[in-house]
């Protein structure tokens, strides 16, 4: 009996000992098991983890940046929208105020006309309106008349004269101002011959008569002078007509009236 107690005690000390030393094994391999988990999967996982954070935290750089891009981006299209608007809005009031400035010139009439503009006025207004059908006619026929009427102002030209009468003949508009302008270059040559005897008539006067500084003298060749010219001016009353005449007209009284017996014989060589 003692010997079956024995033999069971060292059978079950033997398993004990069996199974603990199987345990340890197992908790060994395990072990082994886990670390090489640990080396084949878990530290690349933690690698790759890593990596994805970093790709994540550029992207979300990038995004950041393509928002900044986006907003920049929003702000350029609306400024060029606003641009683009107030362009429009320009090209509307332009277009607006040219026909505006086209309506005058077809709804006034040509004595209206001469009235608000003068040749440089009508130069730059061409440029404007190129060679539109309806305007262009009437600002070429008000340059005509411009060009015509600034020949009143200068010296006596037949050749400039001539062929502003041939100008002035080819329009065909209703105006008392353009009909008068008409008739003033037409007499153009006969003023200015009269006024070239009357001074002639002077200059003789002056040959004749010599007041020398006396009082009473002076006074009766200046109203012999002042009558010839009266008789000028009453004759051809419309002399106001031609600037260039009437200033030399004043310019002979100017001259004669403190002194009668001042040259003006110069004078002649002006007309």
């Amino acid at each position: 009996m003692k010997k079956l107690i024995l033999i069971s005690l060292f059978l079950c000390g033997f398993c004990s000992a069996y199974s603990q030393q199987d345990c340890c094994d197992r908790v060994e391999k395990q072990a082994l098991v886990i670390d090489s988990l640990q080396n084949k999967v878990i530290k690349p996982l933690e690698n790759e983890v890593s990596k994805l954070q970093e790709q994540i935290g550029g992207l979300a750089e990038q995004i950041a940046e393509l928002n900044q891009q986006l907003s920049e981006k929003d702000e350029q299209i609306s400024a060029e929208k606003q641009k683009h608007e107030q362009e429009l809005r320009e090209e509307k009031g332009k277009n607006e105020a040219l026909e505006n400035f086209f309506n005058i010139y077809k709804n006034k009439n040509f004595d209206d006309l001469i009235k608000t503009s003068t040749k440089l006025s009508v130069q730059r207004d061409m440029q404007l309106v190129g060679d539109d059908a309806e305007v262009s006619p009437v600002l070429l026929d008000l340059e005509i008349y411009f060009n015509a009427e600034e020949l009143l102002t200068k010296r006596f030209n037949a050749t400039q004269i001539n062929n502003a009468r041939r100008q002035l003949n080819q329009i065909n508009r209703q105006s008392a101002l353009f009909n008068q302008l008409k008739e003033n270059v037409e007499y153009y040559k006969d003023f200015n011959d009269e006024l070239k005897r009357t001074i002639e008539k002077l200059v003789d006067l002056d040959r004749r008569k010599v007041a020398d500084g006396d009082v009473e003298l002076q006074k009766l060749k200046f109203q012999e002078i002042i009558s010839e010219l009266s008789n000028y001016m009453y004759n051809y009353y419309d002399y106001g007509n031609y600037p260039y005449l009437s200033d030399i007209v004043l310019e002979i009284i100017k001259r004669k009236q403190p002194n009668a017996d001042a040259d003006i014989s110069d004078i002649l060589s002006r007309l």
